[in-house]
């Protein structure tokens, strides 16, 4: 298994989401670029959408480390995708770079692989995120 970030048109994404949007055991968030604009925006919007028992004013730090727990979400695997994907913090597009980051470097290669170190009785799972553009 390996988790990934993929970086695809609509139409492949309208082929890979018929793939796991009926999924019972997947926990899928859908958000729109547009709405997005601000890392502030996208933080605000992943709390909501992944349940993570935390406050909007907490450091991100937390955000990361809940993101790597989603146990109360009882999935066997997660999706995130993020459509208008050029529209995303296009008000600060200087932190884009960083929010790619926290999913290759910390939150899919957790669910990958250091989730069985990490966590008792932890198991890998799938954890994949698109990135829709419309080019």
């Amino acid at each position: 298994m390996k988790n990934s970030i993929y970086y695809v048109n609509e139409e492949q994404f309208e082929k890979a989401y018929a793939d796991w949007k009926e999924r019972q055991d997947t926990y899928s968030v859908v958000l729109d670029g547009k709405e997005l604009s601000t890392w502030d925006q996208f933080y605000k919007a992943m709390i909501k959408e992944f349940k993570l028992p935390m406050d909007e004013s907490g450091p991100v730090d937390s955000y990361l480390d809940w993101m790597r727990d989603l146990e109360w979400l009882e999935s066997e695997a997660y999706v995130l995708a993020v459509v208008n994907y050029d529209m995303l913090l296009c008000e600060e597009m200087e932190l884009k770079n960083d929010l790619i980051s926290d999913f290759a470097d910390y939150i899919l290669p957790y669910w990958e692989k250091h989730v069985i170190k990490n966590c008792v009785g932890g198991y890998p799972k799938p954890f994949n995120v698109y990135f829709v553009s419309d080019k």
